[in-house]
């Protein structure tokens, strides 16, 4: 079976493509990139993950067919991209933004196969809740954001925050899986060796 080398060190990452039984070889990448001027989030996402697989991709064996994915997820409340937060502070802002509203989860996906490069975005929207005081505090507390884009994590206790959501739950936790293994599949990666 082919191997696919994940230029991500996010654990959600390796954890969702592992339950596929995919073989990963885990390589994170060193660079990090600020948005441009005038660049649209999803824009600015796609060009991270772009970025991110030729890091990785430039430090490969040549001679050996290879296939890498790179991916870079954001959390966008009307054209503010809302990353990792820096601190308590920030984070708590990020949540009161966030409440009793829609935003938007952009994830920008890069994949190199043998002989082509797949490169998307995939768009998810997600509702909060209305969100109390003591709600946040409790978040707060638990710490489960801080390493998170927009400061929450879907799959763990920033889930009661969650009213509905429309598109892909996947790729709000970090990667579309549908259509990573849609394009995985195009490039046979699959198939028996």
């Amino acid at each position: 079976m082919n191997k696919l080398i994940l230029a991500s060190g996010s654990p959600r990452r390796q954890e969702m493509l592992s339950n596929l039984d995919i073989k990963l070889e885990v390589i994170p990448p060193k660079s990090e990139s600020l948005p441009n001027p005038d660049e649209k989030p999803w824009e600015y996402a796609k060009r991270v993950s772009r970025e991110k697989m030729e890091e990785i991709n430039n430090k490969t064996d040549k001679s050996k067919p290879s296939f890498i994915l790179a991916a870079d997820t954001i959390v966008v409340l009307k054209n503010e991209i809302l990353g990792k937060p820096e601190n308590i502070q920030q984070w708590q802002e990020y949540l009161e933004k966030l409440s009793d509203t829609w935003h938007k989860v952009y994830t920008g996906y890069t994949l190199k196969c043998p002989k082509k490069i797949y490169s998307r975005v995939i768009k998810s929207k997600v509702r909060f809740t209305k969100i109390s005081h003591d709600q946040l505090e409790w978040y707060i507390s638990t710490g489960e954001g801080t390493d998170k884009a927009g400061g929450y994590a879907i799959q763990g206790k920033g889930a009661v925050f969650i009213k509905e959501i429309r598109g892909s739950f996947t790729n709000i936790i970090g990667l579309p899986l549908s259509e990573v293994v849609e394009d995985l599949n195009k490039c046979s990666f699959f198939s028996l060796q």
